[in-house]
C-alpha cells in the first residue's frame, strides 16, 4: 500500500494563454481559464528517503555510577557514526542516534556501554517504543538490537529507555 506520506510532491504549469499560471506550485490546482488558454501542468511525486532515529532515556533512578553512559549505533548502507551521550543522573542532554537511510537496505540499531562506564549494560533493564510516520511497522519491536527495513516515506523514531535493576545478594 502506498501512504501520500511517502512522497514529496511538486506542480509546475505551462500556459501558451493570457492566464498567469506561474504561481501554481502545489495542489489543488486552482485557475479560471479564459478563451485562448491552453494550461498544462504536470505533477512530480518523488519517494522520501526514510529516516531512523535511536534516542537514549533513564528511568528511575537514572545511571548506576555517575560515569555510565550509552553508545547508540546502527550497521546498514549510509549508518550513521555512533553517538555517544551525555548528561548526569536521570538526564540524557544528547541528541539523537539519527540518519537518512535507503528504502529497503536492512538497518540494525542497538546501544553499549561507553567507554569510561563503569557499570555493564547487563545491571540495566531495557525498555523499546518505535512509531512510525510512514508504512513500516513498528509495533513488534519491543527490544535491542533494532532489525528494520524501512520504506519511503518512514520517520522510524524509537527510544530505548535503560532502568538500573534493583541489586541482588546471595548468602
Amino acid at each position: 500500500m502506498l501512504f501520500r506520506s511517502q512522497y514529496s510532491q511538486t506542480v509546475s504549469c505551462s500556459n501558451t494563454g493570457p492566464t498567469s499560471v506561474s504561481s501554481i506550485n502545489a495542489l489543488p490546482i486552482s485557475v479560471t481559464p479564459v478563451a485562448g488558454d491552453a494550461i498544462s501542468c504536470t505533477v512530480t511525486n518523488t519517494a522520501k528517503a526514510p529516516t531512523l532515529s535511536l534516542q537514549k532515556a533513564l528511568g528511575t533512578g537514572g545511571r548506576i555510577a555517575a560515569a555510565d553512559q550509552f553508545t547508540l549505533s546502527g550497521t546498514g548502507t549510509g549508518a550513521a557514526t555512533a553517538v555517544t551521550t551525555t548528561g548526569s543522573g536521570a538526564t540524557v542532554s544528547s541528541a539523537a542516534y539519527a540518519f537518512t537511510a535507503t528504502a529497503g537496505t536492512a538497518y540494525t540499531l542497538n546501544e553499549a556501554m561507553a567507554s569510561g562506564s563503569t557499570s555493564s549494560l547487563s545491571q540495566y533493564s531495557q525498555a523499546v517504543s518505535c512509531s512510525n510516520a510512514g508504512p513500516t511497522s513498528v509495533s513488534g519491536i519491543t527490544s535491542l538490537p533494532i532489525s528494520v527495513t524501512p520504506k519511503s516515506g518512514d520517520a522510524i523514531s524509537c527510544t530505548v529507555t535503560n532502568t538500573a535493576k534493583a541489586p541482588t545478594l546471595s548468602l
